[in-house]
């Protein structure tokens, strides 16, 4: 947008001090620890441009608080997955090749905007080690926030974003709407694991707890929770959660429907009960299916798979009816390289069982890999 354009679409001059005491009546104030995403041309006309909406962030916050920007550049990724344009397949090992060296002082920003972009190079601005999704601070906290940026979780738990979460942080929308805060993607990189036992501490709850761990070891965060000694009653077929995104009927689901619109992934876990999965389970999975269909299916390109537990056979069936449950709600799931399946009669047993625990190990490398994949293709 040309400057003559912005003057037309917002005729208010804004200043440097107009801009503090907009800021302090959004609710800005000194020592605040804030992640600011922003557009300067959806600010209209300012005096002395990015140099000036920095200047009044740091007039309000001021030293004692910390400021955070997103310095991401994404061309710094995998050029396989750009398409933002996409380049010719024959330039990918070139590129790789010859593309220059990260570097936090020298490599410019890709596509967070102007005053990010002077912000990541103004005086006392530490920036992260991330290549490809570096963030920039100035404050009190800012030294501390930038440390060792995993580079396998840039993201998600153990990420900066994570970091200003644990320090109570705010953030500030600067002429953007949500779909530009990167402080959602802290809970993208999550996965809900719901065991569907009736019995606490059992088989099926122990190779949940392997696979958690896996996904965890690759950055991963989890969640995990038992459907036992909880109420989950089955679905009537009375359509009522139509547009409320809610079951009508008094008993746990809600709580946990709601765990499972928070995360980008979730896995089930059942023993085997006669040849599939608990009754108890499958009450929640076919109530969950309803409610996200009648709500646009929020359940959509989420994340996940089954892995079940029998005393000797029966878990690939069981495992078959539960992946029946991904596909009609158009998820992903990801693969091992056999069943996630393990074998565990008397409690405890499943212990016991090497290929099992390797088999949902590898399950969790293999959907950990996914979903970072898929999340820088979106980027």
């Amino acid at each position: 947008m040309s400057e003559e354009q912005v003057v037309q679409k917002i005729p208010i001059l804004r200043t440097r001090q107009s801009l503090a005491k907009d800021l302090k009546q959004l609710g800005l104030d000194k020592g605040m620890i804030v992640i600011v995403h922003s557009s300067l041309s959806s600010l209209g006309w300012v005096c002395g441009g990015p140099v000036a909406v920095i200047q009044a962030l740091m007039d309000v916050v001021t030293f004692s608080g910390t400021i955070v920007m997103p310095t991401q550049s994404t061309d710094y990724s995998d050029p396989a997955l750009w398409s933002n344009p996409p380049v010719p397949q024959e330039w990918w090992p070139i590129i790789g090749e010859t593309m220059p060296a990260y570097e936090p002082n020298i490599t410019p920003t890709r596509g967070v905007g102007i005053i990010a972009e002077t912000f990541r190079k103004w005086p006392g601005v530490l920036r992260s080690s991330h290549p490809a999704l570096s963030f920039g601070a100035w404050g009190k906290y800012a030294e501390k926030i930038i440390k060792d940026h995993s580079l396998d979780n840039g993201l998600g738990e153990n990420s900066l974003l994570a970091r200003i979460y644990d320090l109570d942080g705010w953030v500030l929308l600067l002429g953007v709407g949500y779909d530009r805060n990167t402080s959602f993607h802290l809970a993208e990189y999550g996965v809900l694991i719901i065991c569907g036992s009736p019995r606490k501490g059992g088989n099926t709850e122990l190779l949940l707890s392997f696979f958690e761990k896996e996904l965890q070891q690759h950055g991963i965060q989890t969640e995990f929770t038992t459907l036992a000694e909880k109420e989950i009653k089955h679905c009537i077929n009375c359509d009522k959660c139509i547009d409320t995104n809610k079951c009508i009927q008094k008993d746990d689901f809600n709580n946990i429907y709601n765990k499972v619109l928070e995360n980008e992934g979730l896995v089930v876990g059942s023993p085997v009960y006669v040849g599939t999965p608990t009754s108890l389970l499958m009450a929640f999975l076919q109530r969950l299916t309803y409610v996200s269909w009648n709500n646009n299916r929020p359940l959509a390109k989420k994340i996940g798979g089954p892995i079940a537990v029998a005393g000797e056979t029966g878990q690939l069936a069981t495992i078959n009816c539960l992946i029946d449950f991904y596909l009609v709600n158009e998820m992903v799931i990801p693969s091992s390289y056999y069943w996630n399946a393990g074998v565990g009669c008397g409690k405890g047993d499943i212990l016991n069982d090497e290929k099992g625990k390797s088999y949902v190990v590898k399950f969790a490398q293999n959907m950990a890999w996914l979903m970072k994949k898929l999340e820088e293709e979106v980027k």
